[in-house]
């Protein structure tokens, strides 16, 4: 699972969390998934 600290429905590529949208656009182009839940802050 990854948790973004953010506000609202669009945490993946609004907000500038770097960490979550790396964190997903890894997933979504390679299939990578983190080792273990990652936090966002």
């Amino acid at each position: 699972m990854v948790t973004v600290n953010s506000t609202g429905h669009d945490a993946y590529l609004a907000n500038g969390n770097e960490c979550g949208d790396r964190t997903v656009s890894r997933f979504l182009a390679m299939g990578e998934r983190p080792g273990r839940d990652v936090y966002c802050d």
